[in-house]
């Protein structure tokens, strides 16, 4: 009798084993970590879920294994499809073209069933406890992700269909939705030129991102009206110029090809659906706090109205761009003297380009925002301001700036 009992209890057994050696499935993938990218050695963990998205207790580790973010799953054994994949590692700052001075954690909750490549990025991060809502009111995984995808899309005011999901999206692929994800990235971190608030880039970017997710999970929206305040103060002090070249290099110094997709133009939809203030035409304001140096002084701007002028040993050049106008400004010193400095080391918008035979060009980095750089004087002379609005060939405006 014990025999037989044994018997059934093993073949019961075995029958339970092979049932559950039947429904496990074998996963690879690879993908990449991106803020910017993250670097080699970031671990990687994958949490097995259930269709409830709990978590199952099974889980797989690994890193990144190049500075591109790059990692890979090889052959794990899952009984589940659904899992969320999280990352804790430094990453390049596309902002400041460096290293953030400590990491950040980003997670992507997905469905890997057929699928070879998988990303962890800030928009899958946020939208990973939205998606977790939406499944527990009992709407279907893939409905879910969709659904977060197109709310997350309508907050940035992205009209274009983007057939993408976000754990597909890399900034460093040439295509609209790849646009949309690095304007993104580019929008939830300010950019400073002082040490000390550099180091705390890392905890600041986390607690918006938290709050952004925290304030998103319920109903698909931002209703907190600091976050996007946050977000339009980031715009203005934005280098964007700076931070398309700082991209570049970074991929051209791993070997990589890459053509950076047109982000910009998804700043400015933000900026534009977001701003208190929309500037129609190009503005140049009587006076302007030029350098955070002078302590908040405002000076003259110099490229305030159409006469010549003689002007102080301090003063700036400032102007509002409009999202639908260009400048371009050009400084001609005639003598070859270079009696003058203009400093824009501190941020203030412009990008300018010293190698200009007898002269600077200075173009503005970004729009619907005060752009400024300081200018001084050392030796009596003078110089020629050039005004080329809308990509003219000729300028629109020529002043002379004398001083004694």
């Amino acid at each position: 009798m014990k025999t037989k009992v044994f018997v059934i209890i093993s073949m019961i057994i075995l029958v339970s084993s092979c049932k559950k050696k039947e429904d496990s499935e074998i996963y690879s993938f690879s993908g990449k970590v991106q803020k910017g990218p993250f670097v080699i050695g970031t671990n990687v963990t994958l949490y097995e879920l259930n269709s409830s998205l709990g978590q199952t207790g099974k889980s797989f580790i690994t890193s990144v294994s190049s500075d591109d973010g790059s990692f890979g799953f090889s052959d794990i054994e899952m009984t589940s499809g659904y899992c969320l994949l999280t990352a804790n590692g430094y990453c390049f700052s596309e902002i400041f073209g460096e290293e953030l001075p400590s990491g950040i954690y980003l997670q992507s909750i997905t469905d890997i069933t057929g699928k070879n490549k998988l990303n962890i990025n800030v928009m899958t991060h946020v939208i990973t406890e939205r998606v977790k809502t939406l499944v527990a009111s009992g709407e279907t995984f893939s409905s879910a992700l969709n659904q977060a995808k197109s709310e997350l899309l309508s907050f940035l005011h992205v009209t274009e269909s983007v057939s993408q999901d976000l754990d597909e999206l890399d900034i460093s692929q040439n295509n609209e939705a790849n646009a949309i994800l690095l304007a993104f990235s580019t929008l939830i971190q300010r950019w400073t030129y002082l040490s000390d608030q550099k180091l705390h880039m890392p905890s600041e970017l986390t607690e918006l991102l938290e709050n952004f997710r925290t304030d998103f999970k319920d109903n698909g929206q931002i209703d907190n009206q600091a976050i996007i305040d946050t977000l339009i103060y980031n715009t203005s002090v934005l280098n964007l110029i700076d931070v398309r070249e700082n991209i570049e290099t970074k991929y051209t110094d791993m070997g990589i090809t890459t053509e950076i997709p047109a982000f910009e133009e998804y700043i400015y939809v933000f900026q534009q659906n977001y701003s208190d203030t929309i500037y129609n035409d190009i503005c140049f304001p009587l006076t302007a706090v030029s350098d955070i140096i002078i302590g908040g002084t405002e000076v003259q701007n110099l490229l305030y109205g159409t006469d010549s002028i003689d002007v102080n040993l301090t003063s700036c050049l400032a102007a509002y761009i409009p999202f639908d106008k260009s400048l371009v400004i050009k400084i001609i010193d005639e003598s070859g003297n270079y009696p003058i400095s203009i400093n824009t080391d501190h941020g203030g918008g412009w990008k300018i380009d010293r190698d200009m035979v007898n002269g600077w060009t200075l173009i503005p980095q970004r729009k619907n925002a005060l752009i400024t750089a300081e200018f001084s004087t050392f030796v009596p002379g003078q110089i020629f301001i050039q005004y080329f609005v809308n990509g003219e060939t000729t300028p629109s405006l020529v002043k002379k700036i004398y001083w004694d």
